[in-house]
């Protein structure tokens, strides 16, 4: 499944590659699949197996190469450091709001349609569900690994060959792999920054701060005064949404205008608006397809449709921020709510730079004309971006790129056999391009396609750079370039049919836990193989008055019937939520502390252990709280709990230390408990700052709970940071039933207010 992760080692070795006949290979792989994947003490056996090309990261451009260069026959291996796939659609760290800058019909992956439901400019889990469709579409989950973080990638020259050290976690061993090529799909966006000087000018200030990385929702700025400090795609979205649902006392936007030397004037890229009709937003995005229509033509039309969707914006936009090009000549910066708020006085926009705080107030300097201003503020967001990539990838390549400037916009001419995917930037459908990119790799992988020499990229880098709008080889913005670059791409015979092969195959144990997740392959399981209690409670669409009691007659046969028959989907979910959020620290002495809220028989305890290497798992502790003392027995005989109590979570104190734990997953228990603001309040006392919440809660029962969620939110003590997109959680009951969905919700703990 996406989750599943298919190495784990306790000594360091290396995997040295050679080529085979694809009948012998295939032959080979089947054997290696069973002695590769071992259980946890077991080092691995000496292999010969080669994958073609190592892919790093886990986003849409790694799955996408991975998925073109097996269908050309080639072998991959694809390391993922997250413990899930999506790169930045994985979840976490987008906001509620965010949703695609682009049309779904631009914004399209290769074999796999948007549901009909899906809005034309999908939410953040729209995308994250097409990424999980896409990678099952294509059968890419056995070809990666999760949690794989890459040390080192070295160019072996005497061999002609690729050498990538990863581990797991800092206990772990290095191992290291060797390959013809290496792919780089690492993203644009690496971790938050905030830049010293900015840094420096908040000290004195005594509010709440945290980068737009952080912000989820706006709940928790009630009657407060919010700055937004920054001019993109993060800070237009989250000021709008908090002028427009925040019930804020004041929000202000403070963007640093640029400077252009040629006309001495200050200016900012375009706010743009995606309502602006089907046929003007299409020509948002560059389309090798259609070179004709040309830059200025699509600029044209772009100002004229703004000017009738927000008459007067750019008037009311202070003179330093007001755009003096064309509307898609810079960065892509989308919004229309913003654009209406602004309009409707709903939001300050300041064009001035932060020179000094005070406790409460932020000291800016206008740019035009020069004054300085006070700003009164309890918050601050700061959307200042990501680490570039230049530097994440210099820190792990020998020989490292010396410039983002690459030929074909993904080859560097040092870096022999290394392509750079999904770099290229300017109004463009990201994953279009990540397509056309994967094609080109698999060409030049499989030969079909030469790579020019080291002088003649070169050269193509200075001719581009001279000529582009933006002075780069990766602004894909205008057509004509687009379309020389990939426009016959699609026509070409990039890719063969062959048998899929994969240098890793998942252990058994994993294979059972990706047949349980894709049920929708499966015939609908007979309800009838439930045990009586079983079809009691799958009767009741499992409430009960007396939970503890019908909990206590089903311990014995829950596992059985929940997993077996009813396909039970949030204890994969739940762990899903709790490896994405398990604490790393470079600390071996420290002991990870999990409070498993509702226990149970201990399924989420038990699925956490089979995923996590054995060194993690040998540095945590859990601890188990559950009302039913038959369920408790069932876990405690599994041994992986290192204190279990009975315990109602309404009765509160809970019988556990405060600051204690870094994680509390709670599935499939809140159904059952009254609703009640002392609940929620027990985990934000028992959790550390820093820690986090994951809560499964049903649909149908949300309503009940969400004040409290908020209520705590806006109290300071938690902040909601991400939400799962909606999963049915036994989709092995009756198709004739309505289904019973859940999400998954996480809170991060704050530090205790005084």
């Amino acid at each position: 499944s996406l989750f599943d992760k298919v190495l784990f080692v306790e000594e360091k070795k290396q995997l040295r590659f050679g080529s085979y006949p694809c009948c012998e290979q295939k032959e080979m792989l089947s054997k290696v699949s069973n002695n590769m994947v071992k259980h946890v003490g077991q080092s691995l056996s000496s292999l010969e197996l080669k994958p073609d090309a190592v892919i790093v990261g886990g986003g849409i451009s790694g799955l996408t190469a991975a998925r073109r260069l097996r269908e050309s026959g080639l072998v991959v291996l694809l390391l993922e450091k997250a413990r899930r796939l999506g790169g930045i659609w994985s979840g976490r760290g987008t906001y509620e709001c965010l949703r695609l800058q682009q049309h779904k019909d631009v914004f399209r992956f290769d074999g796999v349609e948007w549901p009909s439901s899906t809005p034309d400019y999908p939410k953040a889990h729209d995308v994250k569900s097409q990424i999980a469709a896409y990678v099952k579409k294509h059968r890419l989950d056995d070809c990666i690994q999760l949690g794989a973080q890459v040390t080192a990638i070295k160019r072996d020259e005497q061999f002609g060959l690729w050498r990538t050290r990863y581990i797991y976690d800092e206990c772990s061993p290095e191992i290291e792999i060797e390959s013809r090529f290496v792919a780089l799909a690492t993203g644009s966006l690496g971790s938050p920054i905030i830049p010293k000087g900015l840094e420096s000018s908040l000290q004195l200030f005594q509010g709440s701060k945290i980068h737009s990385a952080d912000y989820y929702r706006p709940t928790s700025y009630k009657n407060r005064n919010v700055i937004v400090i920054g001019w993109g795609a993060s800070s237009v979205e989250i000021a709008a949404d908090l002028a427009n649902r925040g019930d804020c006392n004041s929000v202000t936007l403070v963007a640093p205008p640029k400077f252009d030397e040629n006309i001495a004037k200050f200016y900012e890229d375009w706010c743009l608006s995606r309502d602006l009709g089907r046929e003007i937003t299409k020509n948002f995005c560059a389309d090798p397809t259609r070179s004709e229509a040309s830059l200025e033509y699509r600029n044209d039309l772009l100002r004229d449709a703004m000017a009738t969707r927000h008459p007067g914006l750019l008037e009311a936009l202070p003179p330093p921020l007001r755009p003096k090009s064309g509307p898609i000549d810079g960065r892509i910066i989308v919004s229309e709510a913003f654009n209406d708020a602004l309009l409707a006085g709903k939001i300050r926009v300041i064009a001035a730079s932060i020179i000094g705080a005070e406790p409460n107030a932020l000291h800016v300097k206008e740019a035009s004309p020069s004054k300085d201003i006070k700003i009164p503020a309890t918050d601050l967001i700061i959307c200042t971006g990501y680490t570039p990539p230049l530097p994440r990838l210099s820190n792990l390549m020998q020989p490292k790129p010396t410039s983002t400037d690459f030929y074909d916009t993904m080859w560097a001419p040092e870096c022999p056999n290394a392509a750079f995917l999904g770099l290229g930037f300017g109004f463009i459908s990201i994953s279009l391009l990540c397509d056309l990119q994967a094609k080109r790799l698999a060409q030049v992988a499989t030969g079909s396609v030469s790579l020019p020499s080291v002088t003649e990229m070169n050269a193509w880098i200075s001719s581009v750079k001279a000529k582009n709008l933006m002075g780069t080889t990766q602004c894909l913005t205008d057509n004509k370039y687009f379309s020389q670059l990939f426009g016959g791409i699609n026509q070409q015979s990039s890719t063969i049919t062959a048998a899929i092969k994969t240098p890793l195959t998942t252990s058994s144990r994993q294979q059972l836990n990706t047949s349980v997740r894709q049920f929708s392959t499966q015939a609908t399981p007979d309800e009838s193989k439930l045990s009586s209690v079983g079809q009691e409670i799958n009767s009741s669409r499992f409430s009960s008055e007396d939970p503890s009691k019908a909990y206590a007659a089903w311990a014995e046969t829950y596992d059985d019937d929940s997993f077996e028959v009813l396909k039970f989907d949030s204890p994969y979910t739940t762990r899903d939520y709790v490896l994405a959020y398990w604490p790393t620290t470079q600390e071996k002495n420290i002991r990870t502390q999990i409070l498993d809220v509702g226990c149970g028989t201990g399924a989420v305890a038990r699925l956490v252990h089979d995923e996590l290497p054995h060194a993690t798992t040998q540095r945590s502790d859990w601890h188990g709280l559950d009302l039913t003392p038959e369920m408790l027995a069932v876990a405690k005989r599994r041994g992986q709990y290192n204190t279990l109590r009975q315990w109602s979570i309404t009765d509160t104190p809970w019988p556990v230390p405060e600051n204690a734990f870094d994680l509390a997953p709670c599935n499939g228990v809140l159904m059952y408990v009254k609703p009640q603001l002392s609940v929620f309040a027990e985990f934000c006392r028992a959790v550390k700052p820093g820690g986090h919440a994951i809560l499964m809660i049903r649909d149908d029962n949300i309503d009940a709970w969400q004040p409290h969620m908020d209520e705590l939110e806006r109290q300071r003590a938690w902040r909601l940071i991400e939400v799962s997109e909606p999963r049915d959680n036994f989709p092995g009951r009756d198709d004739n039933e309505p289904p019973i969905m859940y999400r998954i919700y996480v809170l991060r703990i704050l530090p205790r207010q005084n």
